[in-house]
């Protein structure tokens, strides 16, 4: 596998730019997932990348070797779509055989390759009698079959239902890092990103927001922008005060890291906040209750602004007033643009 490089890229179709200047610089041998909203350029990345869209400008290079304008055949790039694509006239083996017939080792490749995926029992086996995870575990090894210097995979797991997803995703992950795959993967699930990447790409607007790993990107956004694209709903503008900070939802009694411009745009990270019965903090009306499953998110409107506490238990309802504890809001600042 191999380190892959994307500088400056840009591209458009029928003269609407679609990506705006890409930077990128994957590890051999880790897997970074690119997550965005719907639009934002991340399956034309992986074109360019696989060579099937040609960009307007800028490069692809794999290790040192720049392959912007070589044939998709050449470059040895893999790309895995939503749909698996099997050949539904071949069986399982003859499938992850296909782009081998003429390699020495290729018995021997295609067992290798159904152990990885947990099918060899499948070898044998149509298409057709394929449950939707053996389907994409099938076009997984075939991707994988010949040796792709990088991996690209374009939201594989989209059309499974959810708790399937949620299965085949860490058999992904530990298939993709046996195989020492170097690999891009798209989605649009955060969780997804999060659960499977080594890092994680924020892409909106065909431009990257923020890129890093799962815990610094999550932990601490490189801006409010890429803070809004992860869900982070708790987002206001500030200004700095002896005991805290104003902002539209009033004062508020939290401390500002050191560094933290005097006024700019923070965010308070909802599992940080409680919303209670009683108490010390900022007073509002409850607006919402969701039930997330073991938690719940609950709404509080103070002033003009809704704010966001997610937590263990709801001692509150809708329409109650309600106290947002905030003393263990770590809030994350950036200057305002």
């Amino acid at each position: 596998m191999s380190r892959l490089r994307v500088e400056g890229l840009h591209a458009a179709y029928d003269g609407r730019e679609i990506l705006g200047g890409i930077d990128l610089d994957l590890p051999a041998g880790e897997l970074h997932a690119v997550l965005g909203p719907s639009g934002c350029g991340k399956s034309t990345l992986l074109r360019c990348i696989a060579g099937l869209k040609s960009p307007t400008s800028g490069r692809v290079l794999l290790e040192d070797e720049d392959v912007t304008r070589t044939s998709p055949e050449r470059r040895g790039v893999a790309l895995l779509h939503q749909e698996d694509t099997l050949f539904p006239h071949l069986d399982v083996r003859q499938n992850v055989a296909f782009g081998l017939r003429r390699a020495s080792d290729a018995d021997e490749r295609v067992r290798h390759l159904l152990e990885l995926v947990g099918l060899p029992s499948l070898a044998h086996r149509r298409v057709h009698e394929l449950s939707g995870g053996e389907r994409q575990r099938v076009a997984l090894a075939r991707a994988l079959a010949i040796r792709p210097r990088v991996l690209l995979l374009d939201e594989p797991l989209s059309h499974l239902d959810q708790p399937l997803r949620v299965l085949l995703r860490a058999d992904v992950r530990r298939i993709l890092r046996e195989a020492g795959a170097t690999a891009l993967y798209v989605t649009h699930d955060r969780e997804e990103a999060f659960a499977l990447a080594d890092g994680i790409v924020l892409l909106d607007a065909g431009r990257v927001v923020d890129h890093g790993g799962p815990a610094r990107i999550h932990e601490q956004p490189g801006s409010a922008h890429a803070a809004r694209l992860l869900g982070r709903r708790n987002i206001l503008e500030y200004r700095r005060q002896p005991h805290g900070v104003e902002t539209p939802a009033g004062p508020l009694p939290v401390a500002l890291p050191p560094t933290a411009p005097a006024q700019g745009t923070m965010a308070l990270f909802e599992e940080e906040l409680t919303a209670q019965r009683g108490g010390e903090g900022p007073k509002g009306r409850v607006e919402a209750v969701e039930y997330l499953g073991g938690r719940y998110r609950v709404g509080v409107r103070i002033g003009t602004t809704l704010l966001w506490a997610e937590q263990a238990r709801a001692d509150v309802s809708i329409g109650d007033e309600a106290t947002l504890d905030l003393r263990d809001a770590i809030p994350r600042a950036w200057p305002s643009r």
